[in-house]
């Protein structure tokens, strides 16, 4: 027999709460390093002849990338809650990124 929706809906909500808490104590990077890798070499070949780079302007570039998109994210996020919505929209991407003149 199953529980109440409710109380299944309360079990999900700390399973989420619980891998917020996980990730704001970690210090690991959140992106795979091998897509970034390539869109980094994609980039750089329309841009310059030689496509060497070392590893720590790699993960400079990869830091550097995660903070851009996670305070992307926050500034969308308070988009959404100014227009009284817990839902994250592409439109509040964008107003974001308007905002931020990106």
């Amino acid at each position: 027999m199953q529980p109440p929706p409710s109380q299944q809906r309360k079990k999900r909500q700390s399973r989420f709460m619980e891998e917020i808490a996980k990730y704001q104590k970690s210090t690991n990077l959140l992106l795979p390093q091998a897509p970034l890798l390539r869109v980094i070499k994609k980039m750089m070949e329309n841009l310059v002849l030689d496509n060497r780079i070392t590893g720590e302007a790699i993960s400079a570039l990869h830091e550097a990338t995660e903070n851009h998109l996670t305070t992307l994210f926050e500034d969308a996020y308070l988009c959404a809650q100014h227009a009284k919505r817990v839902t994250l929209m592409p439109r509040d991407l964008m107003l974001a990124m308007r905002i931020r003149k990106l």
